[in-house]
């Protein structure tokens, strides 16, 4: 049976192209998840009618299959693609637990592109090892978050979502939008304010938000290195991070300029003390400042296994003049 994967455009043409193959690894990884040991599988770029696409065969298309590529991050529409030339639809994308903008109204400065984080999120969780408990969610973090891009994506998938970073500002910022978004909308949700205690004696101002039927959202002001005693010893089941590209400035923590080896390191503690047995963690990078090499030995001395096989190379891709992004994905065993 042929199938093909039509996938949303994106308003840069020469990023679409530049992503293309991290559509066909995220595809390739969801159906090695679903169907193991069903072998290598052949995929190829085609264009439909102006819009481009990933053809494969398979001899079965499972419902477990469907439902996994319709979270796909790049789809626009999933089909069976007959001999006739006809397309006969099996599935859209998955419909977000919120809203399709609540991670795209906000615009800012540096801010990560969702389809990407999307993307990032989506190859940590085919990546891990963890069900969440009977009638309870699973929990994402985002140690870095800024102004909450990954985290609202992770409530849009179903998911308990927490964000941390040292820009109090930026987290109170993505707080009132998250409140105010709920509240367009009328749902229900309480609202909590508390205080986390974190090494040195020192306390993390911690929001948190709890949308009815919609789980948790919670931002805290805290670096990477602390987040655990924020998100809790390892209770997180999925982590993403964008880490800083270094190209207009060095990483910075509480308002001090740090080395990128420096922000590792910590980042690396703290994503390790937070991730459950099983849990996996997706991060991004400039590889012009800071080398794959690099971020796979930090987090292997962390104790982190990094991802590896053909659906985790080849994902470094062009993002504008001074950055090459690439993903590195670390499991904890």
């Amino acid at each position: 049976m042929r199938f093909v994967m039509l996938l949303r455009p994106h308003a840069n043409a020469r990023y679409e192209e530049a992503v293309l193959p991290l559509a066909e690894k995220e595809l390739l990884l969801t159906i090695g998840q679903i169907m193991p040991g069903s072998g290598d599988h052949t995929v190829r770029h085609i264009d439909i009618m102006g819009t481009r696409a990933i053809e494969f065969v398979l001899s079965e298309m499972p419902e477990a299959l469907t439902k996994a590529i319709s979270g796909h991050s790049a789809l626009l529409l999933f089909c069976e693609y007959r001999d006739d030339g006809s397309l006969v639809p099996l599935a859209g994308p998955a419909v977000p637990e919120l809203g399709d903008d609540l991670s795209a109204i906000l615009k800012y400065k540096g801010k990560t592109n969702e389809r990407f984080t999307r993307f990032l999120i989506h190859m940590a969780l085919l990546s891990a090892h963890v069900h969440s408990p009977e009638g309870k969610r699973l929990v994402f973090a985002d140690p870095m978050c800024g102004k909450g891009t990954a985290v609202f994506e992770a409530v849009n998938m179903g998911m308990d979502a927490y964000g941390a970073d040292t820009d109090g500002k930026a987290v109170a910022e993505a707080n009132a939008f998250y409140r105010k978004y709920l509240e367009y909308h009328r749902i229900k949700h309480a609202n909590k304010e508390m205080s986390m205690t974190i090494p040195g004696g020192k306390s993390a101002p911690v929001r948190s938000v709890s949308a009815s039927g919609k789980g948790e959202v919670r931002f805290a002001v805290c670096d990477a290195g602390d987040a655990a005693y924020v998100f809790g010893k390892g209770r997180v089941h999925i982590m993403a991070a964008d880490l800083p590209y270094g190209v207009q400035h060095a990483p910075n923590e509480r308002g001090h300029v740090t080395s990128m080896s420096a922000m590792l390191e910590k980042l690396m503690s703290g994503v390790y003390a937070s991730l459950a047995v099983g849990g996996a963690a997706a991060f991004s990078f400039n590889v012009n400042t800071l080398p794959r090499e690099k971020v796979a030995s930090a987090a292997m001395h962390a104790g982190l296994r990094p991802a590896s096989g053909p659906c985790y190379e080849g994902l470094e891709h062009w993002v504008e003049q001074a950055v090459r992004r690439d993903v590195c994905v670390a499991v904890k065993d």
